[in-house]
């Protein structure tokens, strides 16, 4: 059986959903903890990844809609790089006007809406799937085979070739780019991309600086005050991926710092 971890709220807000993954999977397999996106990470065999599943009963489902917590959630765990799926708990219909049926009863919601941020989480990247309530763990048990099998390795968000129809945020997919393109460099890694970019940021009042900026940044480190580096940044690391950059000869690629030197020498001059 795989484990699954299972965040922390669960067994408080949904004490009979969190008894029935246990009952399903084994009480040994299901481990609360405190997750940063969805309800279950499990982390799947033969190397296919994580799964995300992001639960929600009719209720909840409407309530995240109204408040935009659908479109974060879901965008959080497809831009983790895990097999992202949403299941819905409970029956969803529509009356003859078109207005969404909630396990039989009428709400105020238009289908039209509903039916369109459903299909948004799908065009994400995100499945979605609707089972019963007390079938849940059969329904998660189910997504885990389908992510599991070798012959959809090719669907998976880190090997699919184009990208999602849908992007919920794309300033955060940008940010994304920028820090898997900083972490090419030797030692550095996601924390150290993140601190970084955020540096250069705030230095120009902005979200977030650019790759540019921080490459020009990084051959200037080894002449600042470790104190002056970003978080997690040490003077050698930093000069590791100077290094990387510009080798043994400061003149493979114009630096801000040699542009100062030049102002300087004109000065003098």
């Amino acid at each position: 059986m795989p484990l699954l971890l299972v965040d922390s709220n669960e067994p408080v807000t949904a004490p009979d959903i969190y008894a029935q993954l246990q009952d399903y999977f084994g009480r040994a397999n299901v481990v609360p903890v405190k997750l940063p996106t969805a309800d279950i990470a499990i982390q799947l065999m033969n190397d296919m990844g994580i799964l995300r599943v992001e639960r929600k009963d009719p209720n909840d489902l409407l309530a995240s809609v109204g408040d935009g917590r659908l479109s974060q959630q879901v965008d959080a765990m497809v831009k983790s790089g895990a097999w992202s799926a949403v299941v819905i708990t409970g029956s969803l219909s529509y009356d003859g006007e078109d207005m969404l049926c909630v396990n039989g009863r009428s709400t105020n919601w238009h289908g039209n809406r509903i039916r369109g941020a459903i299909r948004a989480c799908q065009w994400a990247g995100a499945l979605v799937e609707y089972c019963a309530p007390g079938h849940y763990a059969r329904a998660v048990d189910e997504l885990i085979k389908f992510a599991s099998k070798p012959t959809h390795a090719q669907y998976h968000p880190v090997t699919r070739k184009h990208r999602p129809l849908v992007d919920f945020y794309p300033e955060e997919t940008t940010r994304q780019e920028r820090i898997e393109f900083l972490m090419g460099l030797p030692g550095v890694g996601s924390k150290m991309a993140m601190s970084i970019l955020d540096w250069v940021g705030e230095r120009n009042h902005s979200a977030c600086g650019t790759v540019a900026e921080a490459l020009s940044w990084i051959t200037l480190f080894p002449r600042m005050d470790k104190h002056g580096l970003p978080d997690s940044w040490s003077p050698k690391k930093a000069m590791a991926a100077r290094e990387f950059l510009v080798g043994n000869d400061r003149g493979i690629i114009l630096t801000q710092e040699s542009a100062m030197e030049e102002v300087v020498d004109d000065g003098q001059d």
